[in-house]
């Protein structure tokens, strides 16, 4: 609600889809750059320390990059 002054459509879904085993992680280099405090995450969403960092670890773990975006 801090931000818009509404409360957010998604929390719901996350919950839901964390409680299937989903796991939700943000950049925390966005974080920073975009000046966006952690205490105003979901608390279903974890901290990378780096997009990279997470899209390399999740690889390793044998999950695949699906690049979603339309050219």
């Amino acid at each position: 609600m801090r931000r818009y002054g509404v409360k957010n459509p998604n929390t719901e879904a996350l919950k839901a889809y964390k409680d299937q085993g989903i796991e939700f992680y943000i950049c925390g280099q966005n974080l920073g750059f975009f000046n966006l405090p952690a205490k105003d995450l979901a608390p279903e969403i974890d901290i990378s320390i780096s997009a990279k960092t997470a899209l390399i670890t999740l690889d390793q773990l044998g999950y695949t990059y699906m690049n979603v975006k339309e050219d």
